[in-house]
């Protein structure tokens, strides 16, 4: 058997020789450029074709949180990093003749990390989940995403050295970089994901890894001849011409406030991919597939901004930036489910715009090819700081996604305009306009402390945003638009929301809130927008509630509560079983269901989330794990690897009922996952899944799912909502091995007849987002 090291050496001297006959063929203008254009386009291809891939790969660990998405941009961005510096020392240290050499040995060693994959063994802690994702990206994907991290700045220093006619200014290639990054992140969820498994994905980027590796040797080849004869022509001049040429071409020096500018433009639209991409995911639509879209879009704008002629006009983006961030700001206090649609669409144009015109002032300072490395370095730099005060910092500092309006607000920096020095008139305008910016936030904070309790202080800080929003709009001036922006800002940070909100928690699944309702009857729980949990705590009238009521999902005429019933009948059904009757719950939002349980009966409940479990065990919030204590606790852990430890045939009755924001995560849903769930639950025993959402179409993927399964009956019930929230919506799929206990289920007046159309199974290796969103618009659409 071969060494690796013979192995290395043997492929590096394969893919040497198949460079140099490619590269026999691509020594003309256009040869090169083609050639240095498809490298650059497959390796940007596999660059953010890897992301999504492994991000789902991990999921299954994590529940479906979108800190997965924002924590693995993060480190992909520091990998890239590092992919920059490698690229920059390579152009600095290494000569040119041995670069392409040492560059394809890289490529050959990250094979050996191939085809990646998750660790063996890989279980997340019950706390200190950053850490350990950062590791299980590191082992499983680092080494193969650093070696090919690299070649975008490290190709475009080879083409400055081939005497092309573009060569001076090599920089345009980054468009062809991004349209490659661009077309792998939409083609995942459209083409992808439903087509191919995960390990087929893997295998396929192995394959063309090793492509890659080919094109990668010859455009070094290529460079090498080129940059050859150039070197011996030039060589051939007279020294006289050799001192002209020098002199007509004085070396660039770069300064540190140059750096700083470039960090300081790379840093806000990094960061404001990570705080929009959460702020999408947790609070607007918690679908998987929109962490995605972002990042598309965020790659987008480098293909509309690097290149001389801009595809939007300049002048669009100054006079538009202000208003829409001002926008922002104003929506960031409004409930999602007022007018939805149009709050992504102003928000998303606002990413879009704030994005690009700090790229297109990237692009206006750029420097010379000789410092193109060092400048994709900073660059770099800046947006990995960005991600990591996002994703990772915000955090720990801010109870909400505070970071989202500050970054907006940031990166009205990018405007050139904001920089000129005012004359004087101008000058004594602003401070005019700083001054009442700053007395009316003194007077509106001081109102806030002043207000009986029955005034809403939200109403207020509302008010007061929108009026300094349509000031903003009405400044056309980029110097007092920011002012009044600012003024903006500071009021949705420091005057307080209202009396309603008790608390605000983060943690690395979400944010949680706990508030009371207009009436102040209900408390709820929210995590995002989704509702998980609500507790009736005064009666119309205004008296206090003695003892709670489970309301919501988990009312007593709901699906979940009547599906307890028909598990305790088919368990009297059998006779002469001494052990108690037992029930699990995945999913522990307020502890509702708890109130359901009887003095001889055995309840656990399961939580991936810490915090969820503080706050319902908080009597100041909830009493219903107060007043209806468990018999058998609660076990922390995501359910996957929480429930496989349980024995078999454990439970009479189990609940499914986890989610991630409105999003059932996709690992719980598959048919390992059912079947798993099936084995812990006992012959005549019943399994139901909570599977409402507001964007998918789960039922149908449940049933189809289930229906692999040999011996498997289903059936769908749907409760319609009550009055408030004392009675939501909710779709249910009941899931047994016993013909008896689901005919039972079917016979629930809410019953819904089982799909006909064909779906295809969801594995742990498989899923179909887009399709379930597709099918849920359509029902929607006949609906209507």
């Amino acid at each position: 058997m071969q060494s690796p090291l013979s192995i290395a050496t043997t492929s590096i001297a394969t893919l040497s020789r198949y460079g140099s006959q490619l590269a026999a063929h691509a020594q003309t203008d256009r040869g090169v450029l083609h050639l240095y254009t498809a490298t650059i386009f497959t390796s940007a291809f596999l660059l953010f074709a890897v992301q999504p891939i492994f991000a789902k790969m991990v999921l299954p660990s994590l529940g479906g949180s979108p800190s997965v998405w924002a924590v693995s941009m993060c480190f992909f961005q520091a990998v890239l990093l590092a992919g920059y510096c490698y690229a920059h020392a390579m152009n600095r240290f290494v000569p040119v003749q041995h670069a392409p050499l040492v560059h394809v040995g890289l490529l050959v060693v990250a094979l050996f990390a191939l085809p990646f994959g998750l660790p063996s063994g890989a279980t997340p802690p019950a706390d200190g989940a950053y850490l350990w994702l950062i590791g299980t990206l590191a082992v499983g994907v680092g080494l193969p995403f650093f070696a090919v991290s690299a070649n975008a700045p490290l190709l475009q220093s080879w083409f400055s050295r081939t005497g092309h006619p573009h060569a001076a200014d090599p920089y345009f290639l980054y468009a062809a970089s991004n349209v490659g990054s661009l077309l792998a992140l939409l083609s995942y969820p459209i083409v992808v994901e439903p087509m191919l498994g995960l390990a087929t994905q893997a295998q396929i980027w192995t394959a063309v890894f090793v492509m890659l590796a080919m094109m990668i040797a010859a455009s070094g080849a290529v460079m090498l001849v080129l940059h050859q004869g150039l070197a011996n022509r030039r060589a051939s001049d007279t020294a006289d011409s050799i001192a002209r040429d020098t002199a007509a071409t004085p070396v660039e020096v770069l300064t540190w406030s140059q750096r700083l500018v470039w960090i300081g433009l790379s840093l806000v639209p990094s960061g404001l991919l990570c705080a929009y991409t959460t702020h999408v995911t947790t609070d607007i639509a918690s679908v998987p597939l929109l962490w995605v879209v972002p990042l598309a879009a965020f790659l987008g704008t480098f293909i509309v901004a690097f290149r001389d002629q801009p595809l939007v006009p300049d002048h669009f983006l100054t006079k538009s930036i202000a208003p829409l961030v001002a926008f922002c700001v104003l929506s960031y206090i409004v409930p999602a489910s007022s007018s939805v649609g149009l709050i992504i669409a102003l928000t998303f144009t606002a990413f879009l715009v704030v994005t690009t015109l700090c790229h297109r002032e990237l692009y206006r300072r750029r420097p010379s090819a000789a410092h193109l490395t060092e400048f994709y370095l900073w660059m770099s730099f800046g947006g990995v700081l960005g991600g990591m005060l996002a994703s990772i910092v915000a955090p720990q500092i801010f109870n909400t996604v505070a970071e989202y309006p500050m970054l907006f607000v940031a990166g009205l920096l990018g405007q050139a305009a904001l920089w000129q020095r005012p004359d004087e008139e101008e000058h004594g305008k602003l401070v005019l306009i700083g001054a009442t910016t700053l007395l009316t936030l003194v007077v509106c904070f001081a109102g806030s402390q002043l207000l009986v309790p029955a005034v809403s202080n939200k109403a207020l800080l509302f008010a007061l945003v929108a009026a300094l929003t349509f000031a903003a709009i009405w400044h056309s001036r980029p110097q007092r638009s920011t002012i009044v922006i600012v003024g903006a800002l500071i009021a949705v940070l420091w005057v307080p929301r209202g009396f309603a909100v008790m608390t605000i928690e983060r943690s690395f699944f979400g944010v949680i809130k706990v508030s009371e309702d207009d009436t102040g009857e209900m408390r709820l729980m929210s995590h995002g927008t989704t509702l998980h949990g609500a507790e009736r705590i005064r009666t119309a009238d205004g008296k206090p509630v003695e003892w709670p009521v489970p309301a919501t999902y988990y009312h007593p005429k709901g699906a979940m509560a009547r599906g307890i019933d028909i598990a305790r009948s088919a368990r009297a059904s059998q006779g002469g079983i001494a052990a108690p009757f037992d029930v699990g719950v995945v999913g522990l939002g307020v502890g509702s269901m708890s109130c359901y349980a009887q003095p001889t009966e055995k309840w656990r409940f399961y939580e991936i989330d810490p915090l969820v479990v503080e706050i319902a065990k908080n009597p100041k919030y909830f009493s219903f794990l107060s007043k209806c204590p468990l018999s058998d606790g609660i076990v922390l852990g995501d359910a996957r690897l929480t429930l496989q430890k349980e024995p078999r045939g454990r439970f009479d009755y189990l609940v499914i009922d986890a989610f991630s924001s409105d999003a059932v995560p996709v690992h719980l849903i598959t048919r390992e996952a059912i079947a798993m769930y099936l084995d812990r639950v006992e012959p005549h025993g019943l399994l139901a899944m909570h599977v409402s959402s507001r964007f998918m179409d789960l039922e149908n993927v449940a049933v189809a799912t289930a229906r692999t399964l040999p011996g498997v009956e289903a059936a769908i019930v749907t409760t319609p909502a009550g009055n408030g929230m004392d009675a939501t919506y909710s779709a249910v799929v009941f899931l047994s091995r016993s013909k008896e206990t689901i005919a039972k289920v079917r016979a629930m007046p809410e019953s819904q007849p089982l799909p006909t159309q064909k779906i295809a199974p969801w594995t742990d290796d498989y899923s179909d987002i887009v399709g379930a969103i597709r099918r849920h618009w359509a029902r929607a659409k006949n609906r209507e």
